[in-house]
């Protein structure tokens, strides 16, 4: 028997396959119908917003923890932190998504300079899916972060970040997006891919890590640092000229070393399992 027609048979073969899964699908969604009571197609939602005002004069430290949900964060108007928030709830039934959706909140406390959301829910073992929390903060155009994620994209765009400047994430992109940093930067990403485009401030080190997915930072020209670029599985690109710089050898795990611009604090970018790059803007 020829190859292409041995080919052709085990495609047809694979077709007929799906085909017949798709049947089966479609048949037991028949079966129970739209209204199935063990989908877990119910939600029930709710938007609120909390406003929490500061003094204008002093500098304001985000601290956001989440369990699942988006959080964006943009500048707003000075002496104010205003949080809009949207919760879904999940269950089989409309009414117990109603009833779930009662149980669920957010906190968003002031406490000195510093003001905490805490988008966390409790966790139904019995639930096969979580409720969600997405968030959208404005605050001051110059404010310090610290965010903590489960699941969920992460945004921050627009900001000056003077001395804090810390964010973990389980599951999700993070995008950094026109931010202008003068903190020592600590983003860890475990599952998702991990974006900067802004300014670093070289007497300062930074830390940029992902265990899988990928790293990208875009920085202005004259950026300077002692970078350290490591990719496990995965390559690494630099687009800036560095001076005394060091390749991995072909074969090897990706990695770029050397000084860019004038030098400075390290600029440390780790990951696992995806590809770096970095960029000029």
């Amino acid at each position: 028997m020829k190859l292409t027609t041995l080919v052709r048979r085990m495609a047809m073969g694979l077709v007929l396959v799906l085909a017949l899964s798709l049947s089966a699908c479609s048949s037991v969604d028949n079966l129970f119908g739209a209204d199935d009571p063990y989908s877990e197609n119910r939600d029930a939602q709710r938007r609120d917003s909390a406003t929490v005002e500061m003094d204008g004069l002093q500098v304001v430290t985000l601290v956001v923890k989440s369990e699942v949900g988006s959080v964006k964060v943009m500048p707003g108007d000075a002496g104010e932190v205003v949080v809009d928030y949207k919760l879904t709830a999940y269950a089989h039934t409309g009414a117990e998504a109603q009833a779930e959706l009662a149980e669920m909140s957010v906190t968003v406390r002031a406490n000195g300079d510093r003001v905490l959301v805490d988008a966390s829910q409790s966790v139904d073992e019995g639930d096969r899916r979580s409720d969600t929390v997405d968030l959208t903060i404005r605050v001051p155009e110059t404010t310090n972060l610290n965010i903590t994620n489960n699941v969920g994209d992460v945004t921050v765009e627009g900001l000056s970040v003077p001395e804090t400047l810390r964010l973990s994430q389980d599951v999700g992109s993070v995008s950094l997006k026109d931010v202008d940093v003068a903190a020592p930067v600590d983003a860890h990403v475990s599952v998702g891919d991990l974006r900067f485009n802004g300014s670093l401030a070289a007497d300062q080190a930074h830390r940029f890590t992902t265990d899988t997915g990928s790293i990208t930072l875009s920085l202005p020209a004259e950026a300077s640092a002692m970078l350290d670029a490591e990719a496990t599985v995965g390559s690494v690109d630099v687009d800036f000229t560095l001076t005394d710089r060091t390749d991995a050898a072909p074969g090897v795990m990706g990695s770029v070393h050397g000084t860019l611009g004038e030098g400075g604090e390290a600029l440390t970018l780790r990951t696992s399992v995806g590809d770096i790059a970095v960029k000029q803007q």
